[in-house]
């Protein structure tokens, strides 16, 4: 028997000789991703994770990973019995420290431990943009219109919308309202929105995905598929910052665990993709 490692102590079986794929033990090294933020090891090469900033004498250090998972313990031995704050949220992707994001002040820098304890959601540690929290690349990116965009997020507010990650016009929202939009890709009055087909006001922790082809975007929801919008958009989309928690549309208010965004079309290998995040997560 072959196993392939899926991160957080779990793994596949496949038997030896079948034809089952067998990616590499990190999901961006099979499938690699301009720009990745998460609370765990999504490529062989990162070495950083997110760098905090504690509460009781504002000193600052950088946290790495222990496995495939953040550094907890010497997050915890860092901040004590204080809060701690991201600073910056480094960025795994092939665009390397073009696109990490950060947050220079305070009062909008998200919490990653409360008063000595990890912030978590759905049982794992998770950055909680609090309020007006905002995370942000200094440099430019240019959008597309062949795009994938996996996000895992919660939002504690009830019949609210809040941006989880934008660039430019383009966002990913968890919205709590009637129309629950998942993503909108908009230029001078035209969008593709893959919105959600019913409301869904949760708390939960989900996985919101979108993929975009030159003809239109397609949205899932915990790997059911949503809607697909071919109405139409406009790129290139030159020279925006990737934003996490806020965009055209509202600030987030809850909890985000993982962003991937790439600059493809990645539908092909979508069920690979939810199986590694899921497997990871549990959420569904």
């Amino acid at each position: 028997m072959q196993y392939f490692n899926l991160g957080g102590g779990n793994s596949i079986r496949f038997a030896t000789g079948t034809s089952a794929p067998m990616p590499a033990p990190y999901l961006l090294d099979s499938y690699p991703a301009t720009a990745a933020f998460s609370v765990r090891k999504l490529s062989s090469t990162a070495t950083l994770c997110m760098r905090v900033r504690r509460s009781s004498d504002n000193a600052e250090q950088d946290i790495g990973f222990v496995g495939d998972n953040l550094d907890t313990a010497s997050l915890l031995s860092f901040v004590g019995a204080a809060n701690g704050f991201v600073t910056k949220w480094y960025n795994q992707g092939t665009g390397g420290i073009t696109y990490d994001t950060s947050q220079t002040t305070a009062s909008n820098q998200p919490r990653i431990v409360n008063s000595g304890n990890l912030e978590t959601d759905n049982g794992k540690v998770a950055v909680n943009f609090v309020s007006a929290d905002t995370l942000s690349s200094s440099n430019s990116i240019t959008q597309t219109l062949q795009y994938s965009t996996i996000c895992v997020a919660s939002r504690y507010v009830a019949n609210s919308i809040g941006v989880v990650m934008s660039i430019g016009s383009y966002r990913n929202y968890l919205d709590r309202t009637a129309n629950k939009l998942i993503s909108r890709l908009e230029r001078v009055g035209t969008y593709w929105d893959a919105a959600m087909l019913s409301q869904v006001d949760s708390s939960l922790q989900r996985l919101n995905e979108t993929y975009s082809n030159n003809s239109g975007a397609t949205g899932y929801y915990n790997s059911v598929v949503q809607l697909t919008d071919t109405t139409g958009a406009n790129p290139p989309y030159p020279n925006e910052i990737i934003t996490i928690g806020t965009g055209l549309g509202g600030i987030h208010t809850g909890y985000i665990s993982e962003i991937i965004h790439f600059l493809s079309d990645e539908s092909a290998n979508r069920l690979a993709i939810e199986l590694n995040i899921n497997t990871y997560y549990g959420i569904y």
